[in-house]
């Protein structure tokens, strides 16, 4: 069962389907999760989907409210889950026992029953006493949490939320209220505690922990925000008594029944052991946090100290296993001994994390070797841990871990020390890729670990205090296992950091090896060679240019052949992409760099096609840059460089395949005729260009069968313009050609060339606007070419409006641009529609926003990375009304669908468009705010600060004041421009994500006073955000409609007949929905009859 399956039983009507569907969730939630979120988006999809929610038992259930809601939680998708998560509830509360057990929840009240339920609680109300029935509660407990975080979330001001919570909250206390204390019949000096069953598990880990204080944080929320300040007080004093349960360090009763107390062991002192066996762990964890606390006051004896008493209470956690984790009597649990492992493990990393703050504190009361104790202590817990876990979690610790522990020691710099940093290193970069194979990837702490352990790397070369072969032979591991576990990031830093080795080992005129013989030298440049590969291949332009540029840089510097040989190639890559995209002076410039290598150092060290493509492309660009003369040269060097390549015939290492050979030979012989031949045409030449014609043809008839046919095809139509150009300047000019008068024959060939390319209508003016060459191109067919010149007349003028048109129709007629879509590329599709509707903008009309919504409606609609843009465009549309109804929900729709595309642009390509767009919705639409401090982030460091505010400045619409993302801004100033009061502010700062519980999170609290530059034009543009208007299923219809409407008699459309059977469907809802509207009005209007 696939998402398309999905998707057609939808368009079908088809039943019984979403069940299996779900199932898959057990294995990969997201999919599922994406696949539903899309499917709402669908005309029917919400209809459809709420008869299959019905179908959906209590295993279903269960598979909404444990995978499936982390995933829509996470991805914010909670307009859905409203929807979902009610559909879920709903289909539920027509079993006549779950009826029962919310009349019975809903009649307790939770404020009263302490330790006992009022009589009317009996068992057959609230479903048995057994452990299924227990189960089945919590099941439900879950459902209307969450659907009361929803509603939470959501700021619904309606009673439903609030509602939902209480009933959870009631639900979690049946369970608590009907089973005894385990503490209440215990001896003062505990008991052997683990993990019960569900139903236990439920009674404290869940009725009085994370869940039930995320409940009571909810409902104190809404009651404030309902003006019962009584009701909000009663909530956060229940949240503060739920957190002091897990506070070893009281010894009043923090809640019904449960008392904390201190045990004093016979025999033993009480600083040995002064604490209770329960909640063991949570106390090691409180004094780790009280000693944090001292070194953040630099009391560093005093928290070494702490440490201690911390540490003491985790090794004898780890080495007899009594964790006292939950309330439980021996052997009750099945899982108890995997239980026990389990929270002994996760002693081992609190023992690693005291550890690396015990370093901290020893660096500065305490003696070198207490600091290399520690050191070594949080790498030994690390790995004991990550051994039994093996987890990202674990893994990311460890390779922060040895990261530190390099700088530590290196800081000492003792001989004893070194080899031991070298195990360290050597061990980062392995767990750095085991790491990234489970999904971690590279942050700003794990980058500057990596540039601590290149330091050391650095430094001890430089001092010649290691060994370079060791460390060669740890680059080639590390780069090898970056390659296979496809960590193109890793990959790329290996590469740059041996590129600065060698800028140290050639200051020292050294030759470093690894214990193979393999140089560092040739790791480097295969290593070069592959990221500019992989870069070409993936369009990754931006990369391809930065590194090919500092290999030209390094090309002369380079001793061995084969090395030399791998850069050239690589930077070949670049040379390529110069060419391909017109930029033929930039590609001389490469392509000369590489010339002077191979002319220098010789051809026998590079490799055959390789010498030849130089070459060629060189000559090529001096072409069509119009450096004719040089360009003749470069065709005549070109020649000479392929005779001596076939003279010396098959080289038998490379195994190649001699008819393949000259085959080859025989095509780049050709194309390099072929460029000459123009280059002599500009000169005036036109003997020559006959000679290299005849010479062309005569290839072709002896050896054209082993070229591809459309090169054939090309080459023989190239002979065939050019010989008639050459004829119509001969007998215009016949008996002018002597040297004298070559630049007269220039100019003739020139205008000859432009001549018969020459348009028939009257867009003089806009051939302008584009590059001669290029639309030369766009004219012969070539489709890159014609979008090309579409997306330069998008240049603000209104006049081109009719030359767009023309060459949008042109595109659409290409046979090219079928080609890629029937072969599932839609990119060209999207971007010329995409070009369109932009340029309708420029009509400035009701009409011509109408006619450009259709264009970004069916860009919107393709299926590949660049239609976010498109898809953003649609979004503003909707926003603003331009061309349809304004529509903020269906606006969303689109910016979430927009931020998906583009995502990926920006984390595997780096595109700094798409970088700036993900800003500025995360600012300004979508309202995410750490995810405009990220891409904020990221789009500085690239040098891109500016390029993101003025994108701000020209897109934000009633903005009049621009806020510094570097800035701090007083909580009035913000209040004032934005137009809220206080309050309004937390709830968007809380609802945006500010202040999401990490470390280096901003507080959204009572207590703040001022907000960052980002925070503050977040908190403007969702205060201006419009609200949706009307009935949310009528905007819905009526926007689905329009979207529908405009794929309709769209040529590439390739579900006509379901869109246009959509759009009926569509069109009986909305009139239903109107007829019951005008119905409701006669019956409320008292002239009706």
């Amino acid at each position: 069962m696939q998402y398309h399956d999905l998707e057609n039983a939808v368009r079908t009507n088809t039943h019984h389907v979403l069940n299996d569907f779900l199932q898959l969730a057990r294995g990969n939630a997201a999919v599922v999760a994406s696949g539903i979120h899309q499917l709402l988006a669908v005309p029917g999809g919400r209809d459809w989907l709420l008869e299959e929610i019905g179908y959906g038992d209590d295993d279903v259930r269960r598979i909404w409210v444990s995978p499936l809601f982390r995933v829509f939680m996470g991805n914010a998708w909670v307009r859905d889950m409203q929807f979902l998560w009610n559909a879920v509830r709903t289909s539920g509360m027509t079993d006549p026992m779950v009826s029962r057990l919310v009349r019975t929840a809903e009649s307790i009240d939770c404020d009263a029953a302490a330790d006992a339920l009022p009589d009317t609680v009996s068992e057959e109300s609230v479903g048995g006493s057994d452990d299924a029935a227990s189960e089945w509660r919590y099941l439900w407990f879950q459902l209307f949490l969450q659907c009361g975080r929803i509603e939470a979330v959501l700021q619904s001001d309606g009673p439903d939320g609030h509602r939902y919570l209480t009933c959870a909250r009631a639900i979690a206390l049946i369970d608590f209220a009907q089973r005894p204390n385990p503490l209440a019949d215990m001896p003062s000096d505990g008991v052997q505690l683990g993990y019960g069953t569900d139903a236990q598990d439920m009674i404290l880990g869940i009725s009085w922990s994370s869940f039930v204080r995320t409940l009571d944080f909810f409902r104190s929320g809404m009651a404030h925000r309902a003006g019962n300040e009584e009701e909000a007080r009663r909530c956060k004093e229940f949240v503060a008594k739920a957190d002091r349960v897990f506070d070893p360090d009281n010894d009043e009763e923090v809640a019904p029944g449960i008392r904390i107390v201190r045990v004093h062991q016979p025999g033993q002192s009480s600083e040995s052991q002064p604490y209770k066996p329960d909640f063991r762990r949570n106390t090691a964890i409180g004094l780790a946090r009280e000693a944090s606390g001292l070194v953040d006051d630099k009391r560093y004896a005093d928290a070494w100290n702490t440490f201690e008493r911390s540490n003491a209470i985790l090794r004898k956690i780890v080495k007899d296993g009594e964790t006292g984790e939950l309330y439980d009597l021996r052997d009750v649990s099945e899982d108890h001994a995997a239980v026990v492992e389990l929270i002994r493990t996760e002693c081992l990393r609190d023992l690693g994390v005291n550890a690396k703050l015990m370093a901290s504190c020893a660096s500065h009361v305490r003696t070198e070797d207490d600091v290399k104790a520690c050191v070594n202590a949080m790498v030994r817990y690390g790995e004991a841990f990550d051994k039994a876990r093996n987890s990202p979690e674990s893994k990311g610790d460890l390779e922060g871990y040895y990261a530190i522990a390099v700088t530590y020691l290196m800081d000492y710099d003792q001989p004893e020390d070194r080899e031991t940093c070298l195990k360290y290193c050597e061990a980062f970069y392995r767990t750095r890729e085991e790491s990234f194979a489970k999904g971690t990837r590279m942050d700003k702490f794990l980058h500057s670990c990596w540039l601590n352990v290149n330091g050391f790397i650095a430094r001890g070369l430089s001092d010649d205090t290691i060994s370079s072969e060791r460390v060669v032979d740890i680059l080639i591991r590390a780069s090898r296992t970056a390659a296979d576990v496809g960590d193109s990031d890793g990959y790329r830093m290996h590469a740059y950091f041996m590129g600065s080795l060698l800028d140290i080992m050639h200051q020292k005129n050294a030759l470093w090896q690894s214990s193979g013989q393999v140089s560092l030298e040739s790791v480097f440049a295969s290593s070069s060679f592959e990221i500019c590969r992989l870069a070409f291949k993936h369009h990754r332009w931006e990369m391809l240019k930065s590194h090919a540029e500092s290999l030209i840089e390094r090309l002369p510097q380079l001793r061995e052949p084969q090395s030399v040989s791998d850069v050239v190639d690589a930077v070949l890559f670049y040379g390529f992409h110069l060419y391909d995209k017109d930029q033929y002076d930039e590609a001389v410039k490469t392509l000369e760099t590489l010339v002077e290598q191979i002319r220098s150092r010789g051809v026998d060290g590079f490799k055959p096609m390789a010498v030849m493509e130089v070459f060629r492309r060189y000559a090529s660009s001096l072409l069509y840059a119009r450096r004719f003369r040089d360009a003749a040269a470069a065709a005549d060097e070109t020649e000479r460089m392929i005779d001596e390549i076939e003279s010396r015939g098959v080289d038998a290492d490379q195994h190649q395949d001699r008819q393949k050979f000259m085959s080859m030979i025989a095509q780049v012989r050709c194309l390099a005729y072929l460029d000459h031949a123009k280059a002599l045409f500009f000169l005036g030449a036109f003997d020559g260009v006959h000679t290299y014609l005849r010479d062309m043809e005569r290839i072709l008839d002896v050896q054209g069968n082993g070229f591809p046919d459309d090169l054939v095809k090309g080459l023989s139509q190239e002979i065939q313009q050019l010989r008639d150009q050459c004829e119509q300047l001969h007998n215009q000019y016949e008996g002018s050609v002597t040297s004298d008068t070559s630049d007269n024959w220039t100019a003739a060939a020139r205008q000859a060339s432009d001549s018969s390319h020459a348009r028939t209508d009257d867009a003089d003016d806009a051939d302008d606007a584009v590059n001669d060459d290029r639309l030369r191109k766009a004219r012969s067919g070539d489709l890159t070419a014609q979008i090309d010149v579409m997306g330069d007349l998008l240049n603000g003028d209104p006049s081109h409006l009719g030359d767009i048109e023309s060459w949008c129709d042109t595109i659409l007629d290409n046979p090219a641009l079928k080609a890629e879509a029937d072969a599932g590329d839609d990119t060209a599709l999207s971007t010329v529609c995409m070009y369109r509707g932009l340029a309708e903008r420029l009509g400035r009309g009701p009409e011509a926003e109408k006619e450009s919504f259709v264009w970004l409606v069916r860009a919107s609609y393709c299926k590949n990375p660049l239609a976010g843009y498109a898809q953003h465009m649609l979004g503003e549309s909707y926003l603003f009304g331009h061309g349809v109804s304004p529509d903020p929900d269906r606006a969303r729709h689109w910016f979430t669908q927009s931020w998906d595309s583009l995502l990926g642009l920006a984390t595997d390509m780096s595109d700094p468009s798409a970088i700036t767009m993900l800003y500025h919705m995360a600012r300004n639409e979508l309202f995410r705010y750490p995810d405009a401090v990220k891409w904020y982030r990221v789009g500085a460091r690239k040098g891109m600060r500016d390029d993101l505010l003025q994108f701000d400045r020209n897109h934000v619409q009633g903005d009049d004041h621009m806020w510094d993302p570097e800035k701090s801004y007083p909580l009035e100033e913000v209040e004032r421009y934005a137009g809220v009061d206080r309050e309004r502010i937390l709830d968007i700062l809380h609802e945006s994500g500010y202040g999401d519980g990490s470390d280096d999170a901003p507080d959204a609290s009572d207590a703040l006073t001022s907000l960052d530059g980002i925070a503050a034009s977040l908190v403007q543009a969702r205060a201006l955000f419009p609200e949706s208007q009307g009935d949310s299923r009528t905007n819905e219809y009526r926007s689905s409609l329009a979207e529908c409407e405009a794929r309709l008699g769209f040529r590439f459309t390739t579900d006509e007949q379901e869109v246009r059977r959509t759009c009926r469907e569509l069109r009986r809802r909305l009139d239903f929905v109107a007829k019951y509207d005008r119905w409701v009005n006669e019956q409320l209007d008292p002239q009706a009859d």
